[in-house]
């Protein structure tokens, strides 16, 4: 199987959403739609396993390199997130969603 066709799980650190990808190029598909910006293929790939964060919201990772245990504790760390009162997890979205232009703008 080639890199391109190898499972990519995003993980928001802010909303504690975890998102599974066929590939890399659905992942960047998926953040030119959210960011409207571009971004390949390749540069997905320099996104995994980066120690910072990309935009400062998303880790990004294969899912085959993770154990169990890592797996576990992304869950974990989603579900500690989503503690979080339904108000402020809309609040934050509604205001990521707004602020995306302004983020992205050059």
């Amino acid at each position: 199987m080639g890199i391109q066709g190898r499972t990519v799980i995003a993980e928001n650190i802010i909303t504690g959403e975890v998102l599974e990808f066929q590939s890399q190029r659905h992942l960047s598909n998926y953040f030119m739609d959210i960011y409207d910006i571009e971004i390949s293929t390749s540069n997905v790939s320099r996104l995994i396993g980066q120690k910072k964060p990309y935009r400062k919201t998303w880790r990004v990772y294969y899912k085959e390199d993770l154990s169990d245990e890592e797996i576990k504790a992304i869950a974990r760390r989603a579900t500690q997130i989503n503690e979080t009162p339904k108000w402020k997890k809309e609040l934050v979205h509604k205001l990521v969603t707004m602020l995306a232009p302004y983020r992205t703008a050059k």
